[in-house]
Formats: C-alpha cells, structure tokens, sequence
C-alpha cells in the first residue's frame, strides 16, 4: 500500500486541489470578484494555502482512521497503531512538500501551464523513482525523485530515523508554500 498507493491517490487530489486554488479561478474570471474584495491578496493567498494543507491533512486523517478501524474488526490488535500512524503523518508531511510545489505553479502560471507542470513535477518525481527501483544499474536515476525520501519501511522497522527526510519535507513545503504567496501577493492578473 505505502509502495505505490499512497503516492498515486493523494498526488491525484493534491493535483486537483491545488491547481483549482488559484489557477482555476484566474481562468474562469473568480478571480477578478476574489480581488475586488475587501480581502488583501495576502489573505486570500493565506486562505488558499491553509485550504491545500487542510485538504491533505483531512485525506490521511480519513486513511488513518479508516485504517485503524478495518484493522480493529480484522485482525484485532494485530495492527501496530502507533506505527500505522506514525507512517501516516511521514506521509502527510510529504505531500506538504508535493502540495507546495503544485500550489506553487498554480500562482506561477496560466491555466494550462499550471496544469501541465503541477501533474508532470510529481508524475516526474514517481517515474524517476520506479526507474530507479528497475536495479542496481538505475537506482542513481531514483535519488533524483523526491519520493525517494519516503522510506515507510526505514520507519517500520525501527532501523534509523526519519528526521532528516522529515526535515527536507517541512523545508520544501514552507519554501514553495511562502513562495507561490509572495508570486501571488506580485502577479499582474488580466482578470
């Protein structure tokens, strides 16, 4: 489940989510009445961001819980809770950073480019990793991936931390998050 699922459908919602934030506004003329309000662009682009991080949090709460639950009426306390969590939260932290840069894009550009580069950055990133997962010969190509970070199993087993690939995923996501704000808060909209 955490190999491949939970990279596709939380990058599919990510995906969506964050380029409807601004970029969808800005095609369908929303925009134009979102500026003309008494809102600053800054509280609008404030309200955007803590929408696409509420937006994941509120998926893998659903997932943790969800799971949780299923294992409870399965396997009762077969399920390592404190783990399952913990695995959940690594990432959750890591669509942060893939959220980032999606909603990064999304004040970046047009529609259409926002688009093109919010689904390529992360379908890019997941490429480069199962290129990289082939063998010994491409597995270079992997560490050029972001998702190579998330390691569930490195967690699971106990056998070294996760603070710095945490770390690097807060950092990403606060650079991109702050950025695509400051974009935001600076862009000529032709609404």
């Amino acid at each position: 489940m955490y190999g491949f699922l939970v990279l596709m459908i939380p990058m599919v919602i990510s995906i969506i989510c964050n380029h409807r934030l601004i970029a969808d506004h800005v095609e369908r003329g929303s925009m134009a009445y979102l500026l003309s309000s008494p809102n600053s662009r800054l509280k609008i682009a404030v309200t955007q961001v803590l929408f696409s991080l509420f937006s994941m949090a509120a998926f893998f709460t659903t997932v943790t819980i969800a799971g949780l639950a299923i294992a409870n009426v399965i396997l009762p306390g077969g399920l390592d809770a404190v783990g399952f969590i913990s695995v959940n939260l690594y990432a959750l932290v890591m669509y942060f950073a893939v959220g980032g840069i999606g909603f990064f894009v999304s004040c970046l550009s047009d529609s259409k480019v926002s688009l093109g580069l919010g689904i390529g950055i992360p379908l890019g990133f997941l490429i480069l990793q199962m290129i990289g997962s082939i063998g010994d010969k491409f597995s270079w190509v992997g560490n050029l991936s972001l998702f190579t970070l998330f390691d569930p199993n490195k967690l699971a087993r106990g056998s070294g931390s996760i603070c710095l690939e945490t770390a690097i995923f807060l950092v990403i996501a606060a650079v991109t998050y702050i950025g695509a704000m400051i974009v935001f808060n600076k862009r000529d909209f032709h609404v």
